[in-house]
């Protein structure tokens, strides 16, 4: 039964991993002259979205990933899912 539900969880884990760290990125939108960028937008969009076309008052807009926002969220489905396989663990 444990193995079932163990393997059932890594399963859980590499979807969770595949769609925050692929189709589900945050982004910011920056835009403006090079002293002084502004942050006009933060959209979650995969990741290959990071390219865009556009022209916002005359200037283009920069697509730069979010790391930390995207670290700090794949750690969190890490923990939770690792805490729930320890829980499993003790009660069988």
């Amino acid at each position: 039964m444990y193995q079932y539900l163990s393997k059932v969880l890594y399963f859980l884990h590499a979807v969770l991993l595949f769609v925050f760290g692929i189709l589900f990125v945050p982004q910011k939108e920056m835009w403006g002259p090079e002293s002084d960028k502004t942050i006009s937008n933060v959209i979650y969009a995969p990741i290959w979205k990071l390219y865009r076309n556009g022209d916002i008052n005359g200037y283009l807009p920069v697509y730069e990933l979010d790391t930390l926002r995207l670290l700090i969220t794949l750690s969190v489905i890490t923990l939770i899912l690792y805490s729930v396989n320890k829980l499993i663990i003790q009660k069988t």
